[in-house]
This record gives structure tokens, sequence and C-alpha cells, in this order.
């Protein structure tokens, strides 16, 4: 930003990190004075090195403030934080209630769907997530990485369905119990649990739009009662047309406040009278998920060092270019994941038979398109042609 003109030439150090006009900064102590709160974005309009001043324009709201030296001394008093910081990157929650016109988010393994969900709903355009796949240097440098290890995009995948309100010893006695049960019976209670969880996802749902119609409907009143506020003072000779036209812009703007606010209050008697969120569906559906996801790559791991007849089939051997090895890891844990979910035993046909109810028909059918495109990543379709054609050359001489 230095380099292409967007900051001021004068800078100011707090704390760790110096700041110029144009800094888009987040304060990180409160100050009713100054009606200044933790976690509230601004961009900084002016620097007055001499009398250690920021002026301050608001990002999340329409205010312009002030700051001293005294203020730009403070410290958060729970963690230690300067009293202002930069905000060009931040954590997911302090984003929460912002909009911005794109985001880049960074998927970590820890990440839950809670967290998810605020990440991808900041913006009135693009989201962009990163994640990198697991990498264990050590044991890289003398062997070929693991199996077991996952990539950047099963990351994300984890973190758009783990469930970050249950507690660590529920999960654990949810996995000690699911990891004794047979496959068949784990897709078995995870298909009983679908209704359960919608109707906890769809009540969620419920209190999250009405905590967002509340909060709206707060911050009309607060813009209105802050417009009133900014009227002009009654002249001392004020006409009767005038006070009258100022008495009834007073009192619309009154009567609209109060209108936004009985509607908040509406909104949150409604939103006390939904059903309290339930979390306990999505737990166990969790950690099935999970179960099974770790049986499937157990699965993928044994394929990949002893390929059954059906992978060879499909994917012939693993290839050396590292590129198309991947797409092939891929390829074989949708076919073992498929597999594994769906009850197929059959020796000689990765997918099985395609079965004839129309959801199980349309997975068969979503599972052969993707194992046909990785056939394409891998430039085998051709491959299967030709060798179709020369067989049945061979039939037709004979």
């Amino acid at each position: 930003m230095r380099a292409e003109s967007r900051l001021g030439a004068e800078e100011i150090k707090v704390g760790e990190a110096a700041f110029a006009a144009g800094d888009q900064v987040i304060t990180r102590i409160n100050d009713q004075k100054l009606q200044v709160f933790n976690r509230e974005r601004w961009r900084i309009a002016e620097v007055d090195v001499d009398s250690q001043r920021l002026w301050l324009d608001g990002i999340d709201t329409c205010r312009q403030v002030c700051v001293d030296s005294v203020f730009l001394g403070r410290v958060n008093p729970r963690d230690g934080a300067a009293a202002i910081e930069h905000a060009y990157a931040a954590t997911i929650y302090q984003a929460q209630g912002a909009t911005l016109d794109s985001a880049f988010v960074m998927a970590d393994p820890s990440m839950t769907r809670e967290e998810f969900y605020v990440a991808a709903s900041r913006t009135s355009g693009e989201t962009f997530f990163y994640a990198t796949p697991e990498v264990q240097l050590a044991r890289e440098e003398i062997a070929p990485p693991s199996p077991y290890l996952r990539d950047g995009l099963a990351h994300i995948a984890e973190a758009s369905e783990r469930i970050g309100a249950q507690t660590a010893a529920m999960d654990e006695a949810l996995r000690s119990r699911y990891a004794q049960m047979p496959t068949d019976q784990l897709v078995r209670q995870l298909h009983e649990l679908r209704a359960e969880i919608g109707a906890e996802q769809a009540n969620q749902q419920a209190h999250l739009r009405h905590a967002e119609r509340v909060a709206e409907h707060e911050q009309i009143a607060e813009l209105l009662a802050r417009q009133r506020e900014r009227l002009p003072e009654p002249r001392r000779w004020e006409r009767r047309a005038e006070r009258a036209e100022r008495e009834g812009i007073e009192r619309d703007r009154a009567e609209r406040e109060g209108r936004m606010r009985e509607a908040r209050d509406r909104l949150e008697a409604e939103r006390r009278d939904l059903p309290v969120v339930g979390h306990e569906a999505r737990a166990k559906g969790a950690v099935i998920e999970s179960v099974l996801a770790d049986r499937e790559r157990l699965a993928a791991a044994a394929a990949r060092i002893s390929p059954r007849s059906y992978i060879k089939q499909e994917l012939g051997e693993r290839p050396g270019d590292p590129a198309k090895a991947r797409e092939w890891d891929r390829a074989v844990r949708g076919i073992e994941g498929y597999r594994l979910r769906n009850g197929v035993r059959d020796r000689d046909s990765a997918l099985g038979v395609k079965p004839r109810e129309h959801s199980k028909a349309h997975e068969h059918e979503q599972a052969q398109r993707r194992l046909q495109q990785s056939q394409r990543q891998l430039h085998l379709k051709r491959a299967r042609e030709l060798h179709l054609e020369r067989s049945m050359g061979r039939g037709i001489g004979l």
C-alpha cells in the first residue's frame, strides 16, 4: 500500500506496529466516553504526530472519532493487545457481523461448521477458501508420503461438517461406541438421523434469521435516534411554519424509531419462543461421518498398496507422475468410499450393479461420472476404447 502511495507519510507507533493515514485498523479496547468498542473496524483519516492523535472513520459505523495518546497507550486487559491493530486480516470471531466485498479464508483443520458458516457468509461478492495438505517433512525426507494424510480439500470438507457445539467427552464416547459397529449399521443409522439433523439445522437457521432481523431493527432505531440528535436547535425567532415543520420531522422520526424498537422487541420474543437449538443428532452424524471417513481412508490406503482387480480395470496401475498419482488416489478413494457406504461386494465391478431405488441409482450415477472424469484426467478413456476396438477386431477376424 505504501508503494502505491495509499498511505500517508506520517506514522504513529502503537505497540509494535506503525500506523499511517489510510491504514485499516481494529480497536481492541472499550471506551464508553468516546463510544469506541472492542473489535470495531476503522480507517485512519488523519495522523498528528506532534500531539500523538489519530482521527478514525468508522467502517462498521457512520462515526468519526479522535483518539489521543492516553487512549493509544492503553492495552486490552484480557490479552494485552494494543489499543489498535491492523485489520487487513482478522479471526472469524472478529469478522462476525461484518459485510465485505470479498473475503479470503484460511481453512484450518480445527475449523467447525459454525465457523465455516460465518466465514462463508461475510461477503456480498466472492469468498475464496485456502487450505493446505497435511505434510510430514521428517517422513518425506526418507519415504513416500503417508496415504493417511488428507489433502487441502478434505480439510475444507471436514470443516463444513464438524459440529463445534458438542463436548470432547461426548465426542469420544460416541466415537468409542460407533467405532465398534459394522459399516452397514453405521450407514443405516446415519440415514435414520437425517430427519433429526435437518430439523436441528432448520431451527438453528430460524434463530440466526431472527437474530439478524433484530440486529437490523436495532441499527435502524439507533440511526434514527442519532438523526434526531443532529437536528438543528430551534432559532430564537423561529417562524410558526418552520417550527411546525421541525416538530413534524422530530415526531415522525421518533415514531419510526419507536416502531423499529417495537418490532425488535417482538422479534426477540418470537426468538425466545423458538425451541432451543439442539446439537445431539448433528453430533452423532458428525462422529459417524468421521468414523466412516477413517474407514474410507484405510480402504483407500490398502487399495493403493495392493490394488484389487476392479481398481486396475478402471484406473490401471498407480502412475509415477505426481499429478496423475494424486488423481489416481482421489479416484480410488471415491470408489472405496462408494463401496463402503453402499455395501458393494462385487469383486469384478468397482461400483457394482446400478440399484433400482431412485436415490441410490442417482448416487451410483454420480459416482460413475466422477470415475469417468478421473479416467479422462488420467488419459485412460482413449486407451480403454482402443483396447476394446482391438478386442472386437480380433473377435471378428476369428
